[in-house]
């Protein structure tokens, strides 16, 4: 990868790894700092990395700074801040109410439309180990709007 490549990746996956780890909870000036720390680990390993799985790379590093290593606030992290409609506050909400692991699950199959198999990669886990955590992840994001729904 040289440099106009490289740049071409900024480019085009900066703003989706930035909208990631936003989701994961991340305030901005956080999300700011997780994102250049992956796209530093991009050009440090560019001769090592295909450049078809540079997308793929690049949101295993976000997860991995946003999850595994702690840099996140788990639950007392700031949600995201939108300008958005009632129901749009409440998933938000509803989704920072979920553990690190499921909402990065959740946030890479429906927002970002990964497949249970590149999502493996991406985290580590087996393909089943995916798709069961997402169906847990859903069933208790769905008890969250449920209740949210009701108190409010």
């Amino acid at each position: 990868m040289v440099a106009s490549e490289y740049n071409q990746c900024v480019e085009a996956y900066a703003d989706k790894v930035y909208r990631f780890v936003l989701k994961m909870g991340a305030p901005e000036s956080l999300a700011n700092t997780l994102v250049k720390k992956c796209f530093t680990a991009l050009w440090q390993r560019r001769k090592k990395i295909d450049p078809k799985k540079v997308k793929t790379f690049l949101f295993t590093e976000a997860f991995n700074l946003a999850v595994q290593r702690n840099h996140l606030l788990d639950q007392d992290a700031e949600p995201a801040q939108k300008t958005a409609t009632k129901a749009q506050k409440i998933l938000e909400l509803s989704l920072q109410k979920l553990q690190p692991q499921q909402r990065a699950l959740l946030i890479l199959r429906d927002y970002e439309g990964y497949n249970y198999d590149e999502i493996g990669s991406i985290t580590g886990l087996s393909e089943e180990a995916v798709k069961n955590e997402i169906y847990r992840a859903r069933k208790l994001l769905k008890s969250h709007l449920v209740n949210a729904q009701f108190s409010g």
